[in-house]
Parts: structure tokens; sequence; C-alpha cells
């Protein structure tokens, strides 16, 4: 933040993942304490990952777990579908569309219900079911 400060910036761009669990209440979020200290305006832009935490009820999100990542719905009940984000057609990774409450593949079309089920091709496949 001294940087902006010395070389005059008008912005500072920052991912929203910081430190969450124990470290983040003791050490507190990256991204909390740029925005509260920085000496020009800061934008906090989402990155791809969400923390399950994030994803409220009637919400999808895709979660990194390990070394893959996950696609996962809360329904309203409050049960998490945890799925392959792979798109099951090419292998591209599936973003959650809030309007239409889908799973869509930029690469080629394809949209998946929240549970994983195909709504339009060119898959043929559903959503694999995986593990958190």
């Amino acid at each position: 933040m001294s940087a902006a400060a010395s070389e005059g910036l008008d912005l500072i761009v920052v991912g929203n993942r910081g430190l969450t669990g124990a470290k983040g209440l003791f050490l507190s979020s990256v991204p909390k304490k740029v925005s509260e200290y920085a000496p020009c305006d800061v934008l906090i832009a989402r990155t791809v990952a969400q923390s399950l935490s994030e994803i409220g009820k009637g919400e999808g999100g895709i979660v990194v777990t390990g070394d893959h990542r996950v696609a996962v719905y809360r329904d309203q009940k409050g049960t998490v579908h945890a799925l392959s984000a792979k798109c099951t057609h090419m292998g591209c990774t599936v973003k959650w569309n809030p309007g239409e409450r889908t799973w869509d593949c930029r690469c080629h079309g394809s949209r998946f219900a929240p549970t994983g089920e195909v709504v339009n091709g060119p898959a043929a496949k559903p959503l694999e079911p995986t593990d958190l």
C-alpha cells in the first residue's frame, strides 16, 4: 500500500480470497486490510473459486478442494450438492449462472441443472457427483 501512495496510484485491484478460518480470525483478511488502509480506491475482484461458506441457499459456485474444482450447489433446504466442475462434453470448467440457476459451459454452450442434469447440449451426460 505504501507503493500506491509513493507512486500516486488511483486504484488497487485485489482478489477476494483472503485468509479464512482461525488464521483469518486472528490475522484478518488481506482484501479487508487493503480496503481499510489503502490511500486510494480499492476494487475487490471475485476470483473463480469461493469458499463453501459463501454459497447460500439456492446458490451455486466453484470451490477449489485439493487439486480440483468442484461445482457446489446449496439447495433451499441447505443440502450441498457437489459435482465435477468439468463439462461432460469437452472438459471445460462450468460457471454458475445465477439468473437462470444453471451451470453453464462457456466453451460450447452446454447447460446443466443445479444438481447436474443436462438442460441443453451438446453435452449428453450430466455433471458427475464428487466429494468435497
